[in-house]
């Protein structure tokens, strides 16, 4: 078969080295922005940062789905304690002002696509100015028109979030879950190739647990059927309820805030995963998939493994850059310097008020970054991608 890139008609071989190619080439580029800007953000001690890389924006923290692991709607979950969310013209004027301020924009929820054309909408508009465009969805709302779009949109990345074989991920994310997931994955490989586009890049995402953990080599054949232009293994965000309580106090401590987003991520059963088995679903996915594989934190060694679930401090690094490189915007228009939910209390600002560059080195960001430097990184920052990227 062939397929179009670039205007040019090549082999889909060549087609899916262009794409592995392209998928790389573009993490590159932004970590390389973001490493370059990190080398002369660490030379200012005032807590002033370089205009930031990525744009993390929680368009929606509805999701149609009630995953058992999930920080917004789990056993743990916080999502039904925030506020109300940002209207679709809100969204088009926040949207506007971020493209213009950063070289890529993140998607996630929630799960985006229940705001579908919504989106469809503000991916164009970011896509118009020339910026990385990048999803994360469960793939359940994804049919041949929804593909179609979200191909026809100029999206650069989307990611798939799918947890083991059909009884494992039922048993997460609800009945009737996987197929779902499978027929969005067709749809959209089948939506590139009906259009004849080589992106988006198509990514599939399967956060390690001890639910998922034995069906992982037979999910590994099925991915490799489908057509996906990568999986990836992703090691679970967690935190053991000692270090969630430690976290809190602390936060209320230099910044006086009560911290609830961080509960969310609480375990305390993280030592029920085989570190043995992990690594030998790592090598059966690397030789299945035949390269497109990778391991998020690329955690391979069977001791780093045993040392991931058992030793909290063990890291990559000491301290977090995070708030250097990257800004946030919640569904209601909160801006943070931290992406995820281990403290969404501490708010610098809100982009439907202000634009963000006007918030990015304000006095409460500045403050948030000079605490960070003296600390390096929190108590609830222990497991988090932050400080293993």
């Amino acid at each position: 078969m062939n397929i179009k890139v670039q205007n040019r008609t090549i082999s889909t071989e060549a087609a899916l080295n262009v794409l592995r190619k392209s998928y790389r080439g573009i993490l590159g580029i932004s970590m390389g922005m973001a490493r370059r800007r990190l080398s002369r953000n660490d030379r200012r001690k005032n807590g002033v940062a370089l205009r930031p890389v990525v744009a993390n924006v929680e368009i929606t923290r509805r999701c149609n789905l009630h995953c058992s692991m999930c920080w917004l709607w789990g056993k743990n979950g916080v999502g039904a304690q925030g506020p109300g969310e940002l209207s679709p013209e809100e969204w088009v004027k926040v949207i506007d002002n971020v493209s213009d301020f950063v070289s890529m924009v993140y998607f996630t929820g929630g799960e985006p696509l229940t705001k579908y054309e919504l989106l469809i909408k503000l991916i164009r508009r970011i896509k118009m100015k020339r910026r990385l465009c990048s999803i994360t969805t469960n793939g359940t709302l994804i049919d041949r028109v929804v593909a179609k779009d979200l191909v026809n949109s100029g999206l650069d990345i989307l990611t798939i979030s799918i947890d083991g074989d059909e009884e494992g991920h039922d048993s997460i994310r609800g009945r009737g879950a996987f197929q779902k997931t499978i027929s969005g994955i067709r749809q959209m490989v089948a939506a590139k190739r009906e259009i004849g586009s080589s992106m988006p890049f198509i990514k599939t995402s399967t956060t390690i647990n001890d639910i998922c953990a034995s069906s992982l080599e037979s999910l590994a054949y099925q991915l490799r059927n489908l057509d996906v232009d990568m999986c990836q293994l992703q090691y679970p965000w967690f935190l053991p309820s000692r270090l969630v309580l430690s976290h809190k106090k602390k936060m209320k401590q230099i910044f006086g805030i009560e911290c609830q987003g961080i509960s969310g991520y609480a375990a305390d059963d993280m030592d029920r995963i085989s570190p043995d088995k992990i690594q030998s679903v790592i090598n059966v996915f690397y030789k299945i998939m035949n390269g497109r594989f990778s391991v998020f934190p690329d955690i391979r060694e069977l001791a780093d493994i045993k040392k991931y679930f058992t030793d909290l401090h063990f890291n990559f690094r000491k301290d977090c850059r995070t708030p250097w490189t990257n800004i946030t915007v919640k569904a209601d228009g909160r801006v943070n310097l931290c992406p995820d939910y281990y403290i969404p209390e501490y708010v610098i600002g809100y982009a439907q008020e202000t634009r963000v560059e006007d918030l990015w080195n304000n006095k409460k960001a500045r403050a948030f970054r000079m605490e960070l430097r003296k600390y390096g990184s929190f108590p609830g920052c222990a497991r988090c991608c932050g400080l293993f990227s």
